[in-house]
């Protein structure tokens, strides 16, 4: 039923076929036959849009940014100025605001599968399907991917005792940290999770409500924290009022900034990166604090709606969680060990540039000219495909090369 996610009145952003982005609203619609919106106007003028024009539409409505590819059926400015589009037959959906894992500081167990106990960790967050945990590192030391286990926790005065495969174990600042798939769970524990989330939720809606109600009614200055309050919420209502201004955020020894201008995205910045790059680390922050100034920005690097902005960026934030098995460190030469069709522009590209021999991704960062972000996902894709090999030594180049 995607007539339920359109609102008369709401605003959207439009991509026309040049890549110029503009606003306007949705006037109304009949499903599967046609979209209305308002004719866009760009400098005071009509926008050159005309029949058969292919565009974009992106829009984010209870922390879900929504997009679809349509085509102007015709363009009116009698009685009224609205053009009609055609009904999307597919809307793309990318959640930005994580309903579906909170954050919590739970004491659990860590045990082998006959009940020993192996270590304690505290769950930092939580979902239905697994949990992240830290322990110190100096416990679980044997703790491995191939192997499954035990986790025991109480939630709701009910103790769990579920299995999982630990998915991810990184170690940071003498944190052990790891990421649990649970598997095989029991229904009646499987609903406990589920009304605990519920219950959590709430609560968290409640807040990010409130603290979105205050950005909306402050003009000049206003400052939060990112756990109470994520970024892409922030931008969200930014973009509905066509604010101005400047987004300071701040994180353990880091700092970054976004910067406004009628709504749009202009410029990022976070430590040393800038760009797409900067928004991908800032939105992906789940701690922090942030302030926000009120002053007129005219120019920046990127000067793209929240909506188009959110939508992509949360999908590199998807895929690079998801190839993060396959994504190689800073210091690895990467060769060239296979061939094969491929359609992906940024994939295509790289391997195209691996033809002259191994390459470190900074190499190929540099000589892409994609982002750093678009340039690991494309070399990722490819590790995983099989079509580019992560050395190990020196005397793996000269064996491969035989």
């Amino acid at each position: 039923m995607v007539d339920e996610m359109f609102i008369v009145g709401m605003q959207v952003s439009l991509e026309t076929a040049n890549r110029e982005h503009l606003f306007t609203h949705v006037m109304g619609w009949e499903e599967g036959l046609f979209l209305i919106v308002r004719v866009v106007y760009a400098g005071g003028k009509p926008a050159e849009i005309m029949s058969h024009d292919r565009c974009r539409i992106r829009f984010i409505r209870d922390g879900i940014a929504y997009g679809f590819e349509t085509e102007v059926i015709s363009v009116q400015f009698h009685p009224f100025p609205v053009m009609f589009l055609e009904y999307p037959e597919t809307i793309e959906q990318v959640r930005i605001r994580r309903k579906q894992r909170i954050r919590t500081d739970i004491q659990a167990k860590v045990c082998d599968l006959s009940g020993r106990l192996i270590a304690r960790a505290a769950i930092t967050d939580l979902c239905e399907d697994g949990c992240g945990m830290n322990m110190p590192v100096s416990e679980g030391r044997d703790l491995t991917r191939e192997r499954a286990y035990r986790i025991s926790f109480n939630i709701l005065e009910t103790d769990l005792d579920l299995e999982c495969f630990f998915r991810g174990i990184r170690i940071d600042s003498g944190i052990r940290h790891l990421g649990a798939e649970f598997i095989n769970v029991p229904r009646n524990e499987k609903e406990t999770i589920t009304v605990f989330l519920d219950i959590i939720m709430k609560v968290f809606t409640s807040k990010v409500d409130s603290a979105l109600s205050k950005i909306m009614a402050s003009e000049e200055k206003l400052c939060g924290h990112l756990d109470e309050l994520s970024i892409p919420d922030i931008l969200q209502v930014f973009e509905q009022n066509a604010k101005s201004g400047i987004l300071h955020i701040s994180t353990h020894h880091k700092t970054g900034m976004i910067s406004f201008g009628g709504g749009l995205i202009m410029d990022a910045t976070y430590d040393h990166l800038s760009g797409e790059d900067a928004l991908v680390e800032l939105l992906s922050l789940r701690e922090g604090g942030f302030h926000y100034f009120s002053r007129e920005i005219s120019s920046g690097s990127i000067r793209k709606p929240v909506s188009f902005v959110i939508m992509e960026t949360c999908r590199l934030i998807d895929e690079r969680n998801a190839l993060a098995g396959f994504m190689p460190g800073s210091e690895n030469r990467l060769i060239l060990c296979g061939k094969a069709d491929i359609s992906d522009p940024d994939m295509k590209l790289v391997a195209s540039i691996m033809l002259g021999g191994s390459l470190t991704l900074d190499e190929i960062h540099k000589s892409t000219g994609l982002s750093y972000t678009r340039s690991s996902l494309a070399v990722s894709r490819l590790v995983k495909s099989g079509i580019l090999k992560i050395l190990s030594g020196p005397e793996t180049i000269d064996k491969i090369m035989k």
